[in-house]
């Protein structure tokens, strides 16, 4: 992840979107997981590193089971992921941004995460309802009070948490989505944009078999593509 206040240092232009919800990104989540026995405490999903790797191992010599996976996509994931009671979320390195686009991946499948703080406490207290932010010390005890819960209370609490997480997305809603009546305020689609569309003003919306595609001009040069408007590396 790259944070948007520090790019601005190299001179670079940037708009800041918050997150937000809607069905179409939902995914269908297992909370009671059929296969008792390959059901996991915690998953960690990411590169390894040296850093990385002393925090798991500091957890699993205390008796946490943790599995860790790399390279996995689509109904592997999901798998991975439903068949987990806890997604840890470790910096690569020490002084990192939260890693978004993983923990709003593990959101919308309705996960706990319990994740390291990061160095962008802006950042964090958007995220402070919906996730289980924890210093390095404190980081068992958060994960032994989840794992010790019996079943009712665990999905009782990710209810809890997925609600809030959505509720704060709704809250989080571009302007400009509403004032197009593209979106309700439950982040429900009304219409399609038209063409001319300040939402996507440079595309041209076609419709087929109640597909929507949206085809942007063609740029037959280097120096005429647009400026990149969305960063985000995540290892």
């Amino acid at each position: 992840n790259i944070n948007h206040n520090d790019i601005k240092k190299y001179g670079i232009e940037s708009i800041k979107f918050k997150f937000g919800y809607s069905e179409l990104i939902s995914f269908k989540s297992n909370l009671k997981s059929k296969s008792k026995s390959k059901r996991s405490d915690i998953s960690f999903i990411g590169k390894m590193n040296k850093r990385r790797k002393d925090i798991i191992n500091s957890l699993t010599e205390r008796g946490i089971n943790i599995k860790v996976y790399d390279d996995v996509y689509r109904e592997d994931l999901d798998e991975i992921i439903n068949n987990s009671k806890i997604i840890l979320n470790i910096h690569y390195y020490e002084d990192a941004v939260l890693e978004v686009p993983r923990c709003l991946s593990m959101l919308y499948r309705k996960k706990i995460i319990i994740s390291e703080k990061s160095n962008d406490k802006e950042l964090d207290a958007n995220f402070e309802s919906s996730i289980i932010f924890s210093s390095l010390d404190d980081l068992y005890q958060n994960i032994m009070q989840i794992i010790n819960l019996d079943e009712d209370d665990y999905i009782d609490i990710v209810n809890n948490i997925y609600n809030n997480f959505i509720n704060k997305c709704k809250l989080e809603i571009p302007d400009i989505l509403l004032k197009e009546k593209i979106i309700d305020s439950d982040c429900k689609i009304i219409s399609l944009p038209e063409k001319g569309s300040p939402v996507f003003s440079k595309a041209e919306i076609t419709t087929k078999n109640d597909t929507v595609t949206l085809k942007l001009p063609e740029y037959p040069k280097l120096e005429d593509l647009p400026p990149v408007s969305i960063v985000t590396i995540t290892r």
